[in-house]
């Protein structure tokens, strides 16, 4: 189950080297849309057949408005929820190293037992948490500033729905509690762990709350925005914080976080370096961070599909405003989609967060019978003046779509029936 660590997947880093015509059509969507940036990345069998980026990466805080960098396909951002994609991918293979049991009750990996108390017969196990199908919900917050520990959280009712393990519902905390468990299993500390396990083997200088990325990278990465008051507002990577080497999280006020770190313990506080959306990345990082997804169709295969009869699950798309039909360990699958086209199957995670929309999809050929070639999509837009509206009938927002219709336009693929 291993053997995609070892694999690079090609990459054209020089624009000219890929598409020739690409910045004037993500131009158009900058506009349109009245976005801080935009960038997408497409790879078409082995091969990155375009990449390139429109807008800004960082704007003058004094004005909101000049733009100091503009962004690339190369540039590191926050990524959202794309992270947990990549957390299970280190999960998964922690398993298939033996580490960690996927299937085994996760309180065997904690240091506070882990019950829901109305169900507290029922284990709940890592590839639960993983694919949201725990129990557990996230409270006000998910997170825990140092020098807390994650266990006080985790040990409240509070963290906990009405239905049982088994059930589908969405929650960052899931990750939390994963990646304290992979913490403890291998004595590690998580951001090490997700270096070793997953950007290291694929070559890629990334890493969750900027540990582990190169300090150039970070100097020239992308702030994330929304336009308040008619100025690009920062939300999340200021000035500071790119010039910074240190990794970032949250502390009490006067904390030594150096000092901190220094005698971190494993278990301790995974959600320091944010498991859930932590990520920072590229969109040329993101195609290649999809290679394990073609080298091994288990990474997808589904935990949770939603049952209408059932109601399994609180996200079944009967509504339109959050269709999510089909959920794996980290990784969704979308079938169907008219963004798409009607017959194709997708698999990856979507980002939202801080103003930023991101998204990193596979279309495998074999599940797709009018692909000669895998197909893999990236893209990531670092600010909006709106909230994107959900395209109609679709697990995409109007600018997602957009774009993926533009990615599958460079690959050569007609959304038409």
């Amino acid at each position: 189950m291993r053997p995609w660590i070892f694999i690079i997947a090609a990459t054209c880093f020089a624009v000219s080297a890929c598409s020739q015509t690409s910045s004037d059509s993500l131009a158009s969507v900058v506009e349109r849309h009245d976005l801080a940036g935009a960038a997408l990345a497409v790879a078409v069998g082995d091969v990155v057949i375009f990449a390139d980026a429109a807008g800004c990466a960082l704007f003058d805080e004094a004005d909101g408005a000049t733009c100091l960098r503009p962004l690339s396909p190369e540039t590191k951002m926050r990524v959202a929820s794309i992270s947990k994609m990549a957390v299970a991918f280190a999960a998964q293979d922690m398993a298939a190293a033996g580490v960690i049991d996927l299937d085994k009750d996760a309180s065997h990996y904690l240091d506070t037992p882990l019950r829901h108390p109305a169900f507290s017969d029922q284990p709940i196990t890592l590839r639960m948490l993983l694919s949201h199908t725990s129990g557990v919900r996230d409270p006000q917050a998910y997170w825990v500033a140092a020098p807390g520990r994650f266990s006080d959280l985790i040990a409240q009712e509070a963290v906990f729905g009405a239905e049982a393990p088994g059930y589908f519902s969405y929650a960052n905390i899931n990750y939390g509690i994963a990646a304290a468990a992979m913490e403890r299993a291998s004595n590690g500390r998580f951001d090490r762990i997700m270096t070793e396990r997953v950007f290291a083997r694929l070559g890629l200088d990334a890493g969750f709350n900027w540990s582990g990325v190169s300090a150039e990278s970070r100097r020239n990465g992308a702030a994330l925005y929304r336009r308040q008051g008619g100025v690009w507002t920062t939300q999340t990577d200021n000035v500071t914080i790119l010039n910074s080497v240190d990794p970032v999280f949250l502390a009490a006020d006067g904390l030594d976080k150096e000092e901190f770190l220094s005698r971190y313990q494993a278990g301790d506080n995974p959600t320091l370096f944010s498991p859930q959306g932590g990520m920072r990345a590229s969109v040329n990082d993101l195609v290649a961070l999809l290679q394990p997804l073609r080298e091994d169709v288990r990474l997808a295969e589904p935990v949770w599909r939603y049952d209408p009869a059932a109601r399994n699950g609180d996200a079944g798309g009967e509504t339109g405003d959050d269709v999510v039909t089909a959920f794996g360990a980290g990784v969704q699958t979308i079938e169907d989609d008219p963004v798409t086209g009607s017959g194709r199957t997708l698999v990856g995670h979507a980002g939202e967060a801080y103003g930023l929309y991101s998204g990193a999809w596979l279309l495998r050929a074999e599940d797709n019978d009018s692909m000669k070639q895998d197909i893999r999509i990236a893209f990531a837009v670092t600010g909006t003046t709106r909230a994107p509206q959900r395209a109609p009938g679709s697990s995409f927002y109007d600018v997602e779509a957009a774009l993926m219709r533009m990615a599958l336009d460079k690959a050569g693929v007609s959304i038409e029936e």
